[in-house]
């Protein structure tokens, strides 16, 4: 048992265990660059990834303010007060956002657009 553990800590490391990460030390190389990309995807969704500079913005901050703060519309209006215009969670556990899923009426190019946002890793 101890050697299948030393193995797998020595392919995957300790990620699992680690609490946080530093964005810019994990998303940014100097071989890739990380930019907006949107891209349909087989099941008719979309891919949406888009890379958003926050200077002083720990992940930490980000995963507080996904997984504990953001729980209603005003909450979610103080992001940008102008577009975005309602929200509500739909599958989210206390203090986590991966497999919720986030309902959004938010303006996009001038455009009402009413989403549904998968949080996935």
């Amino acid at each position: 048992m101890f050697l299948i553990i030393l193995i797998s800590v020595a392919i995957f490391g300790l990620q699992p265990f680690k609490t946080s990460i530093d964005a810019e030390v994990t998303l940014v190389k100097e071989t890739e660059t990380y930019d907006t990309e949107v891209r349909r995807l087989p099941d008719a969704s979309y891919l949406v990834a888009v890379r958003t500079p926050m200077p002083g913005v720990k992940a930490d901050m980000v995963r507080w303010w996904f997984a504990d703060f953001l729980t209603t519309t005003e909450h979610y209006s103080r992001w940008h007060p102008e577009d975005h215009v309602w929200m509500q969670w739909e599958n989210k556990k206390v203090g986590e956002i991966i497999g919720s899923h986030h309902l959004v009426h938010e303006y996009i190019g001038g455009d009402m657009m009413k989403l549904r946002i998968r949080i996935s890793l």
